[in-house]
């Protein structure tokens, strides 16, 4: 034990590299082909901001949520809390308190990254959670496309959208970035179906702007209010991990229930061209997953259909150039995904 916690902790100095919010590090420059490969393939993704109102890596980190805001506004956190963990960081429900060492293992991994990380794990059978720093506000990057599809879905139940709009590509929806829609010509046409795929699929910055100039923000943040999300006032450029909680519950907890769009969305989710941070985590479990990478801001947000379908967020200040970044999602989703096994056995 004592020479795994050794090795542990190299790892963690290691990890921390890739996790600089104000200069994050380049990572070693002789990562291996795979890893550099991994990287590129993720890279097109942040070339374009997704909202208009920028902040830096220290504001993200440091804007406040006041605790009346977030126990009134977001999912209740258990009252079975571990007491020998910190309070305010990382919160356990009391049917993991078997699990000693890999809670320790866990806890040492999330606090050699301070404020630079977030985490929101729960069985979305049983309700039970694990969350580290869960209303720190990041950035949301592209993870904020999952809520904003499903809220055009909704629009389009009450007849306020029509799925089979034709949009035309023009040179004033040019955007940078990811996507395959700026590999096309101008004159190319979709429906509001087709870009609702392309936004998730593809992460298509293009495909997300022709949506939100039609659908626009101010409507969506009437909708993130009415679900109760702590940072609802600004909720293309703040969100939470159990804000993003809030906003996945909805998508799952609708598509259990035979929602037909709602399924289409996570069927989306579970063709995601870029599956390197959770996804490794997990290898041979399907997810349903969005990641994101903006200014400073990395995440991956998933549901993840094991025996119990578990709900996974992983929030960063990490540089998604550098190796170590992606380890740390591979490293936390080992963890979780041994713990939620353990509980399952236990219970």
């Amino acid at each position: 034990m004592k020479q795994r916690s050794v090795i542990l902790a190299i790892s963690i100095m290691i990890l921390f590299t890739g996790c600089m919010p104000e200069k994050p590090a380049q990572g070693n420059a002789e990562a291996s082909s795979e890893m550099q490969s991994d990287i590129s393939s993720v890279l097109p993704e942040s070339s374009q901001e997704i909202s208009s109102v920028v902040y830096s890596s220290t504001e993200q980190s440091s804007i406040p949520v006041s605790s009346a805001e977030a126990s009134s506004k977001q999912p209740p956190v258990s009252s079975k809390i571990q007491s020998d963990i910190t309070p305010g960081k990382l919160s356990v429900d009391e049917a993991f308190a078997a699990e000693s060492d890999l809670l320790s293992e866990l806890k040492q991994i999330l606090s050699g990254y301070g404020d630079h990380i977030s985490v929101y794990y729960e069985d979305l059978e049983t309700g039970r959670k694990i969350e580290f720093d869960s209303n720190r506000v990041f950035h949301p990057a592209s993870v904020i496309k999952v809520p904003y599809m499903m809220y055009i879905y909704e629009l389009a139940e009450q007849g306020k959208a029509n799925l089979g709009r034709t949009f035309t590509y023009t040179e004033k929806n040019f955007r940078e970035g990811a996507g395959k829609i700026t590999e096309m010509p101008y004159g190319s046409t979709f429906t509001t179906e087709q870009l609702i795929e392309y936004s998730i699929r593809f992460s298509d910055n293009i495909a997300f702007y022709m949506l939100r100039d039609v659908y626009t923000p101010a409507k969506f943040q009437s909708y993130a209010k009415e679900l109760g999300v702590s940072v609802g006032s600004n909720p293309m450029n703040r969100i939470t991990a159990r804000d993003c909680a809030i906003y996945y519950h909805r998508v799952y907890d609708k598509a259990k229930q035979g929602d037909a769009n709602a399924n289409k969305l996570l069927g989306y989710m579970k063709k995601t061209k870029y599956n390197q941070q959770i996804q490794k985590g997990v290898p041979g479990i399907t997810i349903a997953h969005k990641y994101g990478w903006w200014n400073g801001n990395f995440h991956d947000a998933a549901i993840v259909y094991d025996t119990h379908p578990y709900m996974l967020i992983i929030f960063t200040n990490c540089d998604p150039e550098a190796e170590p970044s992606f380890q740390i999602f591979k490293s936390v989703t080992e963890v979780i995904q041994q713990l939620h096994t353990a509980q399952i056995r236990e219970n």
